[in-house]
């Protein structure tokens, strides 16, 4: 394998451990969110936050790559095994990625309906819709 090739690898090879941990990320927000853990929840997203800034960095040099192997031979890549399976790899925690971050959007999407309607019915007993129990039992008391 060449400096080129190695260079490459070890590039991808960055890439997808930040995809990884980004994967990982996102379902253990998801699980905080499930257990309505929202102190786990902030630092699931600071981690995310952090996670996303590395990878954005890296966004440039992957562009660079990307243009680097599509100019590359195909007898080129063939030669280098490690460099496929690499590249496979990538796009295997690419997909991941994908999946956790629709399932976990559904889920905030979802959380936000239930919250909101939640704070719709705490809002409809406040403003008198419903007599408010408290209220009732000390007039009980005093009379």
């Amino acid at each position: 394998m060449d400096q080129s090739s190695a260079f490459s690898l070890q590039f991808i090879e960055r890439r997808i451990a930040l995809l990884g941990a980004l994967s990982a990320a996102l379902s253990a927000a998801s699980a905080s969110v499930v257990g309505f853990d929202l102190k786990s929840l902030e630092s699931r997203i600071t981690q995310q936050e952090s996670i996303c800034a590395e990878i954005a960095a890296l966004d440039s040099g992957m562009d660079l790559l990307r243009a680097r192997i599509s100019q590359s031979s195909s007898r080129e890549l063939a030669a280098s095994p490690e460099l496929r399976d690499a590249l496979g790899r990538l796009r295997e925690v690419q997909s991941r990625v994908n999946h956790f971050n629709r399932s976990h959007r559904l889920l905030l999407q979802r959380s936000r309906r239930t919250a909101s309607a939640l704070l719709h019915c705490y809002q409809s007993f406040i403003n008198g819709t419903y007599e408010n129990p408290a209220l009732h039992r000390s007039a009980r008391e005093v009379a």
